[in-house]
C-alpha cells in the first residue's frame, strides 16, 4: 500500500510492506539505520496473540518506519476497555527513524497501518510517548488500581 505526498511533509510517497519473518529482520542490528537500539533484537516469544511486522520505504526504497503488531491482542481489559470479540490490534512498537521524527511521519505510519485492518480496534500501550499518543488523537487510559503502570491509548474510530 502508498501514501501519497501531501500526508507527509518531504515525501512523496511511502510503501508499507509486511516483512515475512517471524521477528523483525530487515537489517542486521538494530542499531543500524537510526532506529531505536535494542528495540529489534530476537527476544523470543513475546505471548503475542500473532504477530505482523511492517517496514515503511520511502520513494527511494529507504526504511524510514518500522512497525510491529499484535493483531490478536487481548490486552486491555485491566484498563476498563472492552476485548473485541476478534481482539484488538495493538501496535506493539512503532519506531520512526531518527532523522525523520518529528514531521509527520508517525501519524501517516498509523494510517498507513490502520487501512490494512478496516473496523478493527487499535490499541497501543505507551513507552514514553504519551504525547504522541495524544497527538494522534488515540484516548487516554491510565490503569485504575496501577498508577504506575504505562498508559493504554485506544484509537477513535473513523
Amino acid at each position: 500500500m502508498s501514501l501519497a505526498g501531501g500526508q507527509y511533509r518531504g515525501l512523496l510517497t511511502m510503501d508499507l510492506r509486511v516483512i515475512d519473518a517471524v521477528w523483525y529482520s530487515r537489517t542486521a542490528s538494530s542499531d543500524d539505520g537510526g532506529f531505536t537500539p535494542g528495540w529489534w533484537d530476537d527476544h523470543g516469544d513475546l505471548g503475542m496473540g500473532e504477530q505482523v511486522n511492517f517496514s515503511v520505504l520511502d520513494a527511494d526504497d529507504s526504511e524510514v518506519a518500522r512497525v510491529q503488531l499484535d493483531v490478536k491482542s487481548d490486552w486491555g481489559s485491566g484498563y476498563g476497555v472492552s476485548v473485541p470479540a476478534e481482539g484488538f490490534v495493538e501496535v506493539y512498537k512503532i519506531d520512526v527513524r531518527e532523522d525523520r521524527q518529528r514531521r509527520g511521519l508517525g501519524t501517516a505510519v498509523l494510517r498507513l497501518v490502520k487501512a490494512q485492518y478496516p473496523g478493527r480496534v487499535f490499541i497501543a500501550f505507551s513507552e514514553d510517548a504519551d504525547e504522541f499518543w495524544r497527538a494522534v488523537g488515540w484516548r487516554e487510559y491510565a490503569h485504575p488500581k496501577e498508577p504506575r503502570s504505562r498508559h493504554l491509548f485506544v484509537a477513535r474510530q473513523e
